[in-house]
């Protein structure tokens, strides 16, 4: 007889602000108004970074307030902090000249900005300070690789 496949575990992935726990379901709240009133107006770039130990769901926090920004899945682009190379800040820095096609903000979802490479750290400071309206950057980075470096 057969035997039947192993099933993944399910994963429990937040998708609205209720769906966050206790301090962190308040800053959802908080920061989804916030975009609610940015996206169809921007009128100032967008940087955000949120620090904390892995597992909390910062990385789920930014994803849906990206979606609540942009008009298009298109406008967003996730990356891993490892990929954000010079070449990759380089152009995203030559990007900020031109808006989007998908609505009115281009975002950048950095998910692990600890994890960047050194070579690419000072372009991407440099894309960070060129940001224009309509622009969004949400990095997310652990507490305890933040805090070692301090």
């Amino acid at each position: 007889m057969p035997r039947k496949p192993p099933v993944a575990p399910t994963c429990f992935v937040p998708s609205c602000p209720a769906d966050f726990v206790g301090q962190a379901g308040k800053v959802a709240e908080v920061l989804l108004r916030k975009a609610e009133r940015l996206k169809a107006t921007p009128n100032q770039p967008l940087k955000l970074m949120i620090s904390g130990a892995p597992g909390i769901s910062k990385t789920s926090l930014m994803n849906l307030l990206a979606r609540t920004l942009a008009s298009h899945p298109a406008a967003i682009e996730d990356v891993n902090g490892r990929e954000v190379g010079l070449d990759v800040a380089r152009e995203w820095t030559r990007s900020l000249a031109y808006a989007s096609l998908f609505g009115p903000w281009s975002i950048k979802v950095v998910n692990e900005l600890d994890r960047c490479p050194k070579d690419g750290q000072d372009m991407l400071l440099t894309y960070l300070d060129r940001m224009r309206p309509g622009h969004a950057f949400l990095g997310t980075t652990n507490l305890d690789v933040v805090a070692a470096r301090l």
